[in-house]
């Protein structure tokens, strides 16, 4: 697998900066075009239908209050774009390249209509406690567009993929991320293999994926933590965070997604509480 397509999608928040810059740093690893995408979500029809008992006044005025968040957010996307445009176009000689779509609509209709023709989606890391817009980018992006996603926080990068972990448990879901993750495997200068012992999943060893990894001309270290009084999610992180990894990859809801909302899990985990990036897949 190439990376040469990435979707991204704005919502006219800060935050799209620091997802454009996470994007740009990969394209410029594979000379991928990026493409930006924000859905407008104003749709007046609607919330006419929606307040038919209230009265003119109230509507006029209520209507036009959305219509000014409306064109601030679409003027705050279309700045954030050529923010980006002027450091694609710094880079004189690249293949990296960057275009915008404003479509009507909301996000996560965007995101299942435009992301299966992708390479990769980037996608900003939703946060603790945040059942928003972000989550909801995030956890469409994973669930309805068959393609990796790669979660960038909001702090600074400096680099992504140089120092990779592989969160691993055996899942279908992690050998989907770790397929997908070749191109920054092969390129990376450093790569673990983290394996917790849970006894939850039946898959290949993490001996057999450094196997097939060295096929693919990727020598992985290997670690084997035992289970300790953490969650498996935040025990992963810490080993990132001792091996100073700059990318994780990992699967993503090997449990049902209603459950680990409820209850926790190693996806929700990362959601909530990862300051690296991380590439998923499920």
């Amino acid at each position: 697998m190439s990376i040469k397509s990435i979707l991204i999608p704005f919502t006219g928040k800060n935050t799209d900066n620091d997802i454009a810059n996470g994007a740009l740093r990969i394209a410029r690893m594979f000379g991928a075009q990026i493409n930006v995408i924000y859905a407008r979500g104003y749709a007046p029809e609607m919330l006419r239908l929606s307040m038919a008992d209230m009265g003119e006044i109230a509507f006029t005025q209520l209507d036009d209050i959305i219509r000014e968040q409306a064109e601030t957010a679409e003027n705050a996307v279309r700045e954030h774009f050529l923010r980006l445009q002027e450091k694609v176009k710094a880079d004189k000689g690249s293949a990296v390249s960057a275009l915008l779509d404003i479509v009507d609509g909301n996000d996560t209709d965007a995101i299942i209509e435009w992301g299966g023709v992708h390479d990769l989606l980037v996608v900003g890391t939703p946060g603790r406690g945040v059942l928003g817009v972000a989550h909801d980018i995030a956890e469409t992006s994973l669930v309805n567009t068959g393609r990796p996603v790669v979660m960038v926080p909001g702090n600074k990068l400096t680099t992504i993929g140089n120092r990779i972990i592989i969160g691993w448990n055996k899942s279908s879901q992690a050998s989907r991320a770790v397929a997908n993750a070749l191109p920054f495997l092969k390129s990376a200068e450093k790569v673990l293999i983290a394996h917790v012992e849970t006894g939850a999943k039946q898959g290949p060893s993490s001996g057999r994926l450094k196997r097939y990894l060295e096929l693919h001309d990727v020598d992985a270290e290997l670690t084997e933590l035992q289970p300790d009084y953490r969650p498996v999610g935040e025990q992963l992180l810490d080993e990132a965070k001792n091996f100073r990894a700059d990318l994780l990859v990992t699967g993503a809801y090997s449990r049902s997604r209603m459950r680990e909302r409820l209850f926790g899990g190693v996806t929700q985990h990362i959601f909530d509480t990862a300051e690296i990036p991380v590439l998923m897949a499920r």
